[in-house]
């Protein structure tokens, strides 16, 4: 087996530590000196490695993401052959553990940073990772409609399935309707095979009604 060198090791404290200081403290608060505090580092190193503090982000995004598909991929290893209603479970069981899995979630921090104060640095990153995500279930609630479905019916089946993801409470994280309402989502990483089995068997119902209403709009329009 191949070993490190002591290059690749600095260079993956360093995004270790990047990727803590980024997540917690936004793009903008993240120093070179908090990350080397953080990895017990030289902040110099840093500059050695990476051109900016714009790249060392980039860097520190792909690879959370590459940790996201290694750890949790939406097809779930299934074969593209797979009947739809597996690939929809191994889709949601890869959503929860994604949204819920101490070692992304750094990545679920930048997002939300993203979103509410975007630097512009990851625009393109972030949206390609959502739309990733989006085609993959809509290609699968397409498959369970059938090929009369309109993008009417493929986007409420969408939205009604991926609406259940937010009653897993993240590790560390409040909701905001704990915030508002003095509640969060009640359901927690222990939880995890329980909501798999409930939101596959609720999103298949769902699915087989929507499909009985296309069955008899067509037949009303015959």
């Amino acid at each position: 087996m191949r070993t490190r060198s002591d290059g690749e090791r600095t260079r993956a404290r360093i995004m270790e530590a990047a990727c803590s200081a980024f997540g917690e403290m936004g793009y903008h608060k993240a120093t070179f000196t908090e990350m080397g505090r953080r990895g017990d580092f030289s902040p110099a190193l840093i500059s050695f490695h990476f051109r900016s503090k714009d790249d060392l982000y980039r860097a520190v995004w792909s690879t959370l993401l590459t940790r996201v598909h290694e750890r949790w991929p939406v097809h779930g290893g299934l074969p593209a052959d797979a009947p739809a209603e597996e690939q929809l479970r191994a889709h949601i069981r890869a959503s929860l553990n994604r949204s819920c899995d101490p070692d992304l979630a750094s990545l679920h921090r930048i997002q939300l940073q993203e979103r509410a104060n975007a630097t512009g640095l990851l625009d393109a990153e972030v949206r390609d990772h959502h739309l990733e995500n989006q085609r993959h279930m809509r290609t699968l609630v397409r498959d369970l409609l059938g090929d009369e479905a309109t993008e009417a019916d493929v986007d409420l089946c969408e939205m009604s399935i991926v609406n259940q993801f937010s009653a897993l409470r993240p590790p560390g994280r409040k909701g905001r309707d704990q915030e508002h309402h003095g509640q969060s989502p009640r359901f927690t990483r222990a939880d995890i095979d329980r909501l798999i089995d409930h939101i596959t068997c609720f999103s298949l119902g769902g699915v087989a009604a929507v499909r009985r209403e296309i069955a008899a709009r067509k037949e009303g329009s015959a």
